[in-house]
């Protein structure tokens, strides 16, 4: 069995200010904190961001050193502008 965390979702309060203010610290430990517990894989939601889905879906996937490294998937499959599919 896998494990998949699933607490990185921007209909959290928490979620949405940090993403709002780019406090990538706070996103971080949130998944440091699931990969702890056993996550193997991060379910990032940024709900239907129309005007900046992009730039922040890469905000909060980029790592910046400190985060865990973990495989990148989305769900659906996509082609990301800033990755090699």
């Amino acid at each position: 069995m896998e494990v998949i965390g699933e607490n990185i979702h921007i209909i959290s309060k928490s979620i949405r200010e940090a993403v709002e203010g780019r406090n990538k610290a706070f996103i971080q430990d949130l998944a440091k904190k699931q990969v702890a517990g056993g996550a193997k894989f991060l379910d990032m939601n940024i709900g239907p961001r129309k005007k900046d889905g992009v730039e922040v879906m890469q905000w909060m996937v980029e790592p910046s050193g400190k985060s865990p490294t973990l495989p990148f998937r989305s769900i659906p499959p996509m082609r990301w502008p800033w990755r090699r599919a």
